[in-house]
């Protein structure tokens, strides 16, 4: 990887996973269709993320890049929406803000 870790097939996969579904759910959260979304891929993706993302990893750039502090879902949150929270997005917000 370009900041020197080596990982095994099956966790690059694990992670490209985590990295289309959050960009899945941004799609499908802009435009009104999360309820749309697989709820079967939502826990693998979250594994994935968990496995890839670090916290020396997050605001690496500046704050939101490549990965914001990670948002604590609701007590109710479905998966899609705690892998939104892991991944830096607040799910809960209302879109465009």
């Amino acid at each position: 990887m370009p900041w020197g870790e080596q990982y095994t097939g099956a966790t690059l996969v694990d992670m490209y996973l985590a990295e289309l579904a959050a960009h899945a759910w941004d799609l499908a959260r802009a435009t009104g269709q999360t309820g749309k979304l697989d709820l079967s891929l939502a826990s693998p993706a979250l594994e994935g993320a968990r496995a890839m993302i670090k916290p020396r990893y997050r605001n690496m750039v500046a704050p939101g890049a490549p990965f914001g502090t990670e948002v604590s879902p609701a007590p109710d949150a479905d998966d899609w929406e705690r892998l939104a929270a892991f991944m830096g997005r607040d799910p809960r917000a209302t879109p465009g803000q």
